[in-house]
């Protein structure tokens, strides 16, 4: 680092007493950090299934369709949240984005693409429930998992990461996940 900076005095800073103590007293001062618990592979297929349960609320499906698309795609939350259209090619789900959360946005007639499978871990049509319902629910062209105002309408902005925390929760609970 001392070579590639070239700042003699980075040696002493580095190794000083004063600064490594107050690095410490900061990491105390925050806690132990904890991460978001692992969803388990009986967790989708939950989810899975939660798709063809009749009783269940079409926006919780439109939910948790969300949810099964970032597990098959391994896509981070806010890197789904500019979808162009979402394709089914054999047996691929095709992801077409305007833009992810580091890349900024795409211009001259550029699109990323994000690829997962349309099986995951049953034999459920997940996918083609969930395309069926986000156009029940005129909810083709708004992000993969909008926002709902107090009256249950749709929002053409993404679902914010606090709300998305908060529903996952619920709903686990909800499937006794």
């Amino acid at each position: 680092m001392i070579g590639v900076l070239e700042f003699r005095g980075l040696h002493a800073i580095i190794n000083s007493k004063r600064l490594r103590g107050k690095t410490v007293q900061n990491l105390q001062r925050l806690g132990p950090r904890k991460q978001a618990n692992i969803m388990l592979t009986s967790d989708v297929e939950i989810l899975e299934r939660a798709m063809v349960d009749a009783s269940l609320d079409p926006f919780l499906k439109l939910f948790i369709f969300g949810c099964l698309v970032l597990v098959s795609t391994r896509c981070r939350f806010a890197d789904l949240s500019n979808i162009v259209s979402i394709v089914v090619e054999g047996i691929d789900l095709v992801i077409t984005l305007s833009q992810t959360k580091t890349s900024g946005a795409i211009t001259y007639g550029q699109s990323l693409i994000a690829i997962g499978t349309v099986q995951l871990l049953t034999s459920t049509k997940w996918v083609k429930l969930g395309l069926l319902i986000r156009s029940k629910l005129k909810a083709d062209d708004l992000p993969l998992i909008p926002a709902r105002d107090r009256n249950d309408v749709l929002l053409d902005q993404p679902i914010s990461v606090q709300a998305f925390n908060l529903q996952l929760r619920s709903l686990m609970a909800l499937l006794n996940c």
